[in-house]
């Protein structure tokens, strides 16, 4: 049995053998002298040839070519039972407009079909598995199927219409013309997206435009050209739409007036039709444009997420937090709406310039008038939106401030509760929110007043448009009828002018809000740092005196916790003065250093999601494995309470900061994510302090076990940790006074009254700190 053909050969034999032949031996009958019948009749001979061939030699018919056949067998069939002509060559608007119907209400979009089906086997496999995989094809394949359903029902209504209005001859060139071009379209646009798609699964995304507010908009109309093209399509459809009802509704009267009853009950079906037409494509306009919006309110809050976590604690040092909240809470959402712009705004242009051009048709001051209202508006506006800028930069800027101190506030509350500092704090953050207060006021009152005009000025342009109507019909220069047409189009003109004053009114908001993400992501680490060092060296922090060789388990015993922060910082790259193979850390790229050195303390964040999207930190769950997971759990001595504990395991909710957990297993989730990501070198800040001493001596044996081989730092005063060590270093002062086993250290009385909590922290001067 001989394979099919596919990709282009095939769609060009569909189109020879099933549309082009057909026409032309039609047309070569007519010229011969041929009746209408015979020369459609034969025209259908090479089509139903080409379907017994598929049948007998490859067992299967293309789905094309029985639609085509179709199309000739019924309508002829209809045609030859009525005996009319211009019915027989209308046969293919039969089951054009029931293909369109079908095509709204299937299953698997005809655009994914029917492109698959003349692609190569490799190419259609392709498509395959993105349409197994991928939401964004499958959306794409939906919405493309939706439009060309509709264009099979406007080509089913256009096929009526040119068969009983052209010459008999030129009907089946036309229809064969619009069928060609409708095939050829739906095909091809089909493929493109599909390779667009393909294109933006291998291609990294796009970093945005940070030029400036101007260039960051572009940026992210530029991610959604399609989407912001259909709302601009569909924006304009809808406004320009609007004036079409007191056009017709204008003719009507006309026709009433003249007693031209069969005219009227047109025109009112027409009415009816315009109506359901514009409330479809308002509901469609809604749609996209809230997609618009979403997407670019979205796109920005990620793109501020991702720079964030590359500028690291780089934006802790900078106070940038508050900035951060303040974008995603706020300014994403002004960006996002300022996109309206792209789709209602362009269709309140073209709705103004045809409504100015309809009134042209009636009357020539009223023409004048609608023109003379652009730039009166720009006048009124144009000042209002500058000053909104103006004034918006500062009361942005110390939104950001507030938010900050919130920040601030919430994170520190309970160290503020133990110092007493509550009443301090409450005393700044008072007199910043008053400041943005004040701020706030000049905001509102410039907001109010565009407002106002947005509110005033359509219903004052429309009331002098209707009244230099009124004394136009009262002169007679215009109908009764252009008279009800000119209060319709006063009225639709609303809501341009009113698109135009919102649209100013979002985008000068938006462009204070673009200014702060500009900023922001603009903001670089405050060094990039070279290289992490090749193989394996020593750690060493010169303010100590502490040396790690790789591969060790080491301890470190303080009496002082933040002696141990500023050690494992130092260490961890986020403050001078310690090395890694002869290599300072805090010189070496940040993002590289910590793939390989993970600082884990008590502070960390803990993320929403289930416990093992926040085991698995930044690493993938899907290709972690369950396993590896439980893995990671067991060697915290999680597995027990904490997986077993809640109420669906590893899918269980953790809510944001482990809130729903207990302190300690708070402590274990955060021990058993920094052994997933299995760093390098692991520093971890007292990582039993929160536990029995069961659990944690479970957790020392099982730390030892999983860590080998790798170098690991951990502090803490506990002698079930500090016995597991390789190596221990008392400190006193932030220097190293001692190093060595446990079990030898004990020796020393400050050593062990530290360990047994026997008494207070010694100087590095006391003579029994000595080793």
């Amino acid at each position: 049995m001989r394979a099919p053909r596919s990709g282009p050969a095939a769609f060009t034999g569909f189109l020879l053998v099933d549309l082009v032949v057909p026409l032309a031996s039609y047309y070569v009958l007519r010229a011969l002298g041929a009746s209408v019948w015979t020369a459609l009749l034969a025209g259908a001979a090479l089509p139903m040839l080409r379907l017994g061939a598929g049948l007998v030699f490859r067992r299967r018919i293309p789905g094309a070519s029985i639609f085509a056949l179709g199309l000739t067998t019924v309508g002829t069939a209809i045609g030859l039972m009525t005996a009319d002509s211009r019915l027989l060559m209308a046969r293919e608007s039969f089951l054009t407009g029931f293909v369109g119907v079908r095509v709204l209400l299937r299953a698997r979009p005809l655009v994914f079909t029917e492109t698959v089906g003349f692609m190569p086997p490799a190419a259609a496999e392709d498509w395959h598995r993105s349409w197994e995989t991928s939401e964004t094809f499958r959306r794409a394949m939906r919405g493309m199927t939706w439009g060309f359903g509709l264009a099979f029902l406007i080509g089913a209504a256009a096929r009526v219409v040119m068969s009983y209005t052209l010459p008999l001859d030129l009907v089946p060139a036309t229809s064969a013309a619009l069928l060609a071009v409708m095939l050829v379209v739906v095909v091809q646009t089909g493929k493109a997206r599909g390779r667009r798609h393909m294109r933006r699964s291998t291609v990294p995304p796009t970093r945005p435009y940070i030029r400036g507010p101007w260039s960051y908009l572009a940026w992210l109309v530029s991610r959604q050209r399609g989407r912001v093209a259909l709302g601009a399509v569909l924006g304009s459809a809808w406004t320009v739409g609007l004036a079409l009802s007191p056009y017709v509704l204008s003719r009507a009267i006309d026709s009433l007036a003249e007693g031209q009853q069969n005219v009227v009950l047109g025109w009112t079906a027409v009415l009816l039709l315009v109506g359901g037409a514009l409330a479809g494509l308002s509901i469609w306009r809604h749609r996209t444009m809230t997609r618009v919006r979403m997407d670019a309110a979205l796109r920005t809050v990620s793109e501020v997420n991702a720079h964030g976590i590359r500028l690291g604690d780089t934006m802790a040092r900078r106070a940038l937090t508050g900035e951060v909240v303040a974008i995603g809470g706020g300014d994403a959402w002004t960006i996002g709406r300022s996109l309206t712009a792209t789709g209602p705004g362009v269709g309140a242009v073209l709705a103004y310039v045809v409504i100015a051009v309809l009134l042209l048709r009636i009357s020539v001051p009223l023409a004048v008038v609608v023109l003379a209202g652009v730039p009166v508006l720009a006048l009124v506006v144009g000042p209002a939106t500058a000053r909104l800028r103006t004034v918006g930069t500062p009361y942005r800027e110390q939104q950001g401030r507030v938010t900050g101190r919130i920040v601030d506030i919430v994170a520190g509350l309970g160290v503020l509760n133990g110092l007493g500092g509550k009443a301090v704090y409450a005393d700044r953050f008072r007199a910043e929110s008053q400041r943005l207060l004040q701020h706030g006021y000049r905001v509102g009152r410039v907001t109010s007043v565009i407002q106002a005009v947005g509110l005033g000025l359509p219903t004052l342009f429309s009331a002098v448009v209707v009244w230099l109507a009124a004394r136009l019909a009262v002169e007679g220069s215009i109908t009764v009828g252009e008279l009800v047409a000119v209060a319709g189009y006063a009225a639709v003109l609303a809501v341009p002018v009113a698109s135009f004053i919102e649209g100013a009114l979002d985008l000068s908001q938006a462009l204070v809000a673009a200014r702060r993400v500009t900023d922001f992501l603009d903001v670089r680490p405050d060094s990039t740092g070279t290289a992490v060092p090749p193989g394996r060296g020593d750690l060493i922090d010169e303010a100590s005196g502490l040396r790690i060789t790789p591969g060790t388990f080491a301890a470190v015993a303080t009496a002082q916790h933040s002696e141990a922060v500023a050690l494992v910082d130092r260490l961890g790259g986020f403050r001078p003065g310690a090395t890694w193979a002869g290599q300072p850390t805090s010189e070496i790229d940040p993002a590289q250093l910590h793939e390989q050195v993970l600082v884990a303390d008590n502070d960390a964040a803990l993320f929403a999601g289930s416990l093992a999207q926040v085991v698995a930190g930044r690493l993938d769950v899907a290709d972690l494995g369950e396993a590896a997971i439980l893995d990671a759990l067991h060697t915290a001595a999680a597995d027990d309470d904490v997986v077993r504990g809640l109420p669906e395991g590893l899918g269980s909710r953790i809510d944001s900061g482990g809130r729903n957990l207990s302190g300690g297993q708070r402590q274990r989730v955060r021990l058993a994510r920094a052994a997933i990501a299995d760093p390098t070198v692991l520093l971890a800040v007292d990582p039993t302090s929160a536990l029995d001493a069961a659990t944690e001596a479970t957790i020392v044996d099982r730390l030892i076990h999983h860590r080998r081989g790798k170098t690991t730092l951990v502090t803490s005063t506990s002698a079930l940790v500090l016995q597991g060590a390789d190596e221990v270093h008392l400190f006193a002062d932030g220097r190293v006074v001692a190093s060595g086993t446990h079990t030898a250290l004990l020796a020393n009385p400050a050593y062990a009254a530290l360990v047994h909590r026997g008494g207070p922290a010694a100087s590095a001067h006391d003579p029994e700190m000595k080793a």
